[in-house]
């Protein structure tokens, strides 16, 4: 089966994607991934099980504050959640990656670098995703984009199996 996009959405990234402070946010991603490498790789070596994700929040939200998000809390379902005040007049975005990983939380997690790859439990799902929510946001500030609307950056908790998305669900019914 073949994935057509369609022209209007093709347009349309072509001329965000023209756009010099995107070209600038989407270099110094690529500049900087041995740092979001290394901040993955840090949240990954915290053991976070569904229903055990509370010290890979706590970690989450400091790089959340040391990035210069507003309002970051935990809220009261454990999620991870920090405000990129927009200028006015736009659409809330939602950035998110779950912190949960299916592995127990006494399996050993060592990193292993091997011919350009990382091995350890945990270091893709969905912690790349939580690294890639932080690599947005720096890129976002370093080009200084602004943006109508609030962007929300987002660590949920409770995706993996019978975690069944609960993190998810409860954020975007209260938020």
């Amino acid at each position: 089966m073949e994935y057509k996009v369609s022209e209007n959405v093709s347009a349309a990234l072509k001329a965000v994607t023209a756009d010099a402070k995107v070209q600038e946010a989407l270099q110094f991603m690529e500049d900087d991934q041995e740092n979001i490498i290394q901040k993955q790789i840090e949240l990954t070596l915290i053991p976070a099980p569904t229903f055990h994700e509370e010290k890979k929040a706590a970690r989450l939200m400091e790089m959340f504050r040391e990035e210069g998000l507003d309002d970051v809390h935990i809220d009261e379902y454990g999620n991870v959640v920090g405000v990129r005040k927009g200028t006015g007049g736009g659409k809330n975005v939602l950035l998110e990656g779950h912190m949960d990983t299916v592995f127990a939380l006494d399996t050993p997690l060592e990193i292993r670098r091997e011919n350009g790859w990382i091995y350890c439990p945990g270091i893709t799902d969905d912690t790349r995703g939580c690294a890639a929510v932080l690599s947005t946001l720096r890129g976002l500030n370093k080009a200084g984009i602004t943006t109508k609307g609030d962007i929300h950056f987002v660590g949920t908790v409770q995706e993996e199996g019978m975690g069944a998305l609960r993190g998810m669900q409860y954020y975007v019914h209260i938020y």
